[in-house]
């Protein structure tokens, strides 16, 4: 839940650097189903819903705390 909410927070920001990179209403989607969509691990054994949520949310911080700007 603790990451699920970090993850609404930062999607929930306009400023947020992985909305340059991901579709908002898919990250929303991720959120409210922890993932679920993820049954077979993503990366490794242990990279399932939460685990993906938790990934997606540090890729977003690296982004914002290392100044990374995005062009499309």
């Amino acid at each position: 839940e603790s990451v699920k909410k970090l993850l609404s927070e930062a999607v929930g920001k306009k400023s947020s650097p992985i909305l340059e990179i991901m579709n908002k209403e898919k990250l929303v989607e991720l959120i409210e189903t922890t993932a679920s969509v993820f049954t077979v691990p993503w990366y490794g054994q242990l990279m399932n819903g939460p685990q993906i949520l938790a990934y997606l949310y540090m890729v977003n911080l690296w982004l914002e705390k290392n100044n990374v700007n995005i062009e499309i």
